[in-house]
């Protein structure tokens, strides 16, 4: 994406629940091997949003800390870098508007089913492909809660004159807010992984996630192509996915089960 001016779109990105400058400057200390978890700390306090919901979720049953945690500092130690970057994302895009609520519970279920295909992958590869070995768990867990962050604008600033295709959108909002190039390919090619060049083993697995969610029937030279990539036969691959879609059937069949009856 060439001569791209994310001044144009500023006004739009000042819409999110989150700070863009602080956003923007936690995407740069994140890569940065210099960075400390003070200077990330500091930075999330500059924004009350992002402080409000780190407190909650450190301090929900779901970690269970047996004291309050009341510092961010302590927080971000206490839920790691990795964690505490995918809360950022999640306040920053998806809290901003309530009709987003859709977008980020398929998103999450997309970075759930794409870190299950990554494990059975690596469980059933007799010989681990280069590629495949490259795939960075945090990496795609985080690709699939970003990879419809392009729809987002159509919420936010409709009136801002983007492009009709969310994963060109995506791609903007990746490439402003500064992401690492890894996470711009997935979430522009996430419906089109052929084209990703160097991340396409990574991004392919990410379609494979996004068409089981969306309970898509997978395309034959899709599969033929990912399983080049990932190193697996075509029945090799064909076998992983039909398991990986039989998790998540099983998973949301649990759901249904665990609903109260009216």
């Amino acid at each position: 994406m060439k001569n791209l001016d994310c001044h144009q779109y500023e006004e739009c990105f000042r819409r999110l629940q989150a700070s863009y400058e602080v956003i923007a400057e936690l995407e740069r200390v994140f890569r940065s091997e210099s960075s400390s978890m003070d200077q990330i700390a500091r930075l999330i306090e500059q924004d009350p949003a992002l402080t409000a919901e780190i407190l909650k979720v450190v301090n929900s049953p779901y970690y269970g800390f047996p004291r309050k945690i009341s510092s961010v500092a302590h927080a971000v130690v206490l839920l790691g870098v990795v964690n505490i970057r995918i809360i950022v994302l999640t306040v920053s895009f998806f809290k901003s508007h309530p009709r987003l609520s859709p977008i980020w519970a398929h998103s999450q279920w997309v970075s759930y089913i794409a870190k299950e295909l990554l494990k059975k992958l690596l469980k059933s590869a007799t010989q681990k492909s280069p590629m495949l070995l490259a795939i960075d768990p945090t990496t795609l867990a985080t690709a699939g809660v970003l990879h419809d962050v392009g729809k987002i604008p159509a919420y936010l600033c409709p009136e801002t004159p983007l492009p009709e295709d969310h994963a060109e959108v995506g791609e903007i909002i990746a490439r402003c807010f500064d992401f690492p190039e890894e996470l711009v390919s997935a979430i522009a090619y996430h419906h089109r992984p052929h084209e990703a060049g160097a991340e396409a083993a990574m991004v392919y697995i990410l379609y494979f996630a996004n068409e089981i969610v969306n309970q898509r029937e997978l395309e034959e030279d899709q599969i033929s192509r990912g399983a080049t990539y990932l190193g697996f036969s075509v029945n090799e691959m064909n076998g992983v996915l039909k398991s990986t879609r039989e998790t998540f059937y099983n998973y949301l069949e649990s759901l249904r089960r665990r609903r109260p009856r009216k």
